[in-house]
Order: C-alpha cells, then structure tokens, then sequence
C-alpha cells in the first residue's frame, strides 16, 4: 500500500504528482510510459501542511477497502522513493515545517499513517516497510543508520502503547545485486551494509524481514544466523513462478528480464516464464526431494575445572550431487566419569526427535533454527 508521489507521470486528470518537495527527480532516472518510452520525471507539487492529514486518510481508507475486499492485511511501504520515503530522506525533504528537518518532524509523516491504518484494521494486520540506506530515485538520507533507527524506536512505541505487534517490519537493504544482475543505486560496503541490518534488527522488538539480492544461500545464513526472521524474494520471484519449490531443491533459476518488469502487456514480464517442469501432470516435487542421511559425532573437550565439554553435531548430507551438508551444534557439562548408559547421550538423543518433530529443540545449547525442515536441514 503506497502513495506513488512524484514517482510517475501517469497522475489521474494529469494532475501534477505531489511530494514533500518541489524539486524534480534528476534526469539519470525515467519514468516508463504506456507506449514504451522513457521520460523525465515532471517537476512535482509541494504538500502544503493542511493537506497532509487528509493523505493520512487516503492510507486508512485504502487499508479498509482492502480487509473488505478479503485482503489478510496491509504492508504501509515506506521505501524505495515512495511518498513517504520523500518525507523521511533528508536528501529529498528540505520543509522547514512541522514535517522537515529533525527526524523526529520527517518521522511524523509515516507515523501518523501507520497510527491510522492500525486503529482501522488493528496491528495484527498492518506490515511497515522502509529502506533507510537506499538511494533509489534520488531518496537519499545523509545518516540512513539513524533514520532507521529512529523509526524503528517510534514503531516500538507504539506497539507497546496500543498492546500489540504489528505483523512485521519489512527493511530492504542497499544489495541491489541478485544472481549477478546489477541494479541501479548507490551501493556501499558489505560490512556497513550488514552493521546496519544487524542494528536495526537488533532494535526492533517483533517479527523482522530482510530483502534486497538475496541469493538461496544468503537467505538461510541471514535467518540461520539470527540477522531476520524472514526473508523476502522480489524480483526473482517475477522470473520464478515456482520460486519456493526451485529454493527448497536447489534448483537453477531463471534469470529475470529487468526490461519487461513494468509494461502494460498482460502476460509479457508476467506470466510467460517457466515453471520448473512444465508436464505438471506427471511431475511430482516430493518425488525431487533427495533421500537423506543423518551422522551423529561426538567430541569430549577436557577442561581445567575437571570437567568435560561436549560437542555434538548432526550433519546432513543428500544423494543429490553438489549438496552440501549444514551441521549443527550444541554444548553441555558433563561429570567427568558416568557408568552405564551415558545420560548426555540419551539427552541428545531426545531432542534430536525433537528437532525432527518440531523444528527447534531447547537444550544445553540454546535453540536451534530450522533451516529447511522437510529436508531435515537446521541450523
């Protein structure tokens, strides 16, 4: 759910587009016309004050049009150079009013909205979602780190305040790069990159998804290694209508065709990529899951205390050529002499049936994520 702002030429009426400035997108970025053609974006409107709470409205309508319409909810998206995005991006809001300048006046805007949009429909069905540290479309802020931060401090507030958690916060992350494809903006560092995401997820008290170039591998090490709960797939997803069974099997993609993403064909870009097997009659994806096989190790590590640390790991390998198996490991104290049926290996033993049953086990070690739980993969 977003408001477009000065992003396109394609106003109803013609219309000027509006923003929270009256400057122009500058001309390295076009904007996609119906015949296929690309122009520079047009110089938009300034918001005058008195008309920003009636946009508040417009997000609160449209939220109830869509729980109507048999929606399960709504993602308030506040990124990318969206409306909102040009309220929270010091590079493109230079208001001197009560919506610019300090980030707590540019964090009104997006507050106010998602405030309205959870007292009509409730938290449980509202998603929010930023990218602090993305230039897209000229949407810049001089200290992303902090912008986030401070969103996320204010949407912390008020989940504690109106006693519920919103569905989740959604951050994209300046990774323009998906299986080698190049998008545009501004790239920085990985590590600044991940210090960013790390924070952020860090403050955030509710369920965090991470997007922006994830490959297979990075998805499972971001959730494996606590970095997002979930992790979403845009424009792979597009080029991959079976996306979660190619995941799931490790399969080979279909790279994607940025050209046709926004046309006005109905089927071009759209619908006319291939699925992973296209006899679909004959074609069972239980039948592609490779046959696994489970090896159990244990290590005893001597310590100064007199006693022994234990190390177990649960590898997982496939029949399928190239897999790589994903250990897991944990740790617990142990006396250093046991007679009979050692008791850390009967504990172990519990709650791998456990893991396999349920997909976490709480134990000497903390718990454990499930990485791919019909593979029986954890991390």
């Amino acid at each position: 759910m977003s408001s477009l702002g000065m992003q396109t030429a394609l106003q109803p009426g013609g219309i000027t587009p509006v923003s929270s400035t009256d400057k122009p997108i500058s001309k390295r970025w076009r904007v996609l016309m119906p015949d296929g053609s690309h122009e520079i974006y047009p110089k938009p409107r300034k918001l005058d004050t008195y008309e920003i709470p009636e946009l508040v409205q417009h997000y609160r309508q449209a939220a109830i049009n869509a729980i109507e319409a048999g929606f399960d909810g709504v993602e308030i998206h506040g990124a990318h150079g969206y409306l909102i995005d040009q309220f929270l991006k010091d590079g493109i809001n230079e208001r001197t009013d009560e919506y610019g300048g300090s980030l707590h006046n540019r964090c009104k805007f997006i507050m106010q909205i998602v405030q309205a949009v959870v007292s009509a429909v409730g938290a449980g069905r509202v998603g929010v979602r930023i990218s602090p540290a993305i230039d897209h479309l000229d949407a810049m802020d001089s200290d992303p780190l902090s912008l986030g931060s401070a969103v996320i401090e204010r949407l912390n507030k008020l989940q504690t305040d109106c006693g519920s958690k919103l569905t989740y916060l959604h951050v994209t992350q300046p990774r323009y790069t998906a299986y080698g494809q190049t998008e545009s903006g501004r790239h920085g560092s990985a590590d600044e990159e991940a210090r960013f995401m790390r924070t952020w997820r860090r403050a955030y008290q509710g369920t965090f998804i991470c997007s922006g170039g994830f490959t297979r591998q990075l998805g499972i090490e971001a959730v494996a290694e606590g970095d997002a709960d979930l992790v979403a797939y845009g424009r792979l997803f597009i080029s991959n209508p079976d996306l979660v069974l190619r995941l799931k099997l490790n399969a080979p993609l279909n790279r994607y065709i940025r050209a046709t993403f926004y046309t006005h064909d109905p089927v071009v870009g759209y619908t006319d990529y291939p699925f992973l097997k296209n006899d679909t009659e004959n074609f069972s994806p239980e039948a592609m899951i490779p046959e696994l096989r489970w090896t159990r190790m244990y290590t005893w590590q001597h310590k100064s205390c007199g006693q022994r640390l234990l190390t177990w790991t649960d590898q997982t390998t496939t029949s399928r050529a190239g897999d790589q198996s994903r250990p897991g490991t944990t740790q617990l104290r142990e006396p250093a002499e046991t007679k009979g049926t050692p008791p850390w290996k009967s504990m172990i033993d519990k709650n791998l049936d456990r893991r396999k049953s349920h997909g976490s086990v709480e134990g000497g070690g903390g718990r454990h994520h499930v990485v791919d739980p019909s593979l029986g993969i954890f991390a």
